[in-house]
């Protein structure tokens, strides 16, 4: 899989834990971050609340 594959399979990833979190939780707001790891590894996905 190329960085760019993972990349878009990290913000699709993203939408689905978006529409999780605001099933799960009606009306609480989360921050949802895509970024690159500093080591090479790859997207991160990491998600909290506001």
């Amino acid at each position: 899989m190329s960085v760019h594959d993972a990349c878009i399979v990290a913000h699709l990833l993203k939408r689905c834990w978006a529409l999780a979190l605001h099933a799960a939780f009606p009306g609480k707001e989360f921050d949802i971050v895509v970024s690159d790891a500093e080591d090479g590894y790859g997207p991160v996905l990491t998600f909290s609340g506001k």
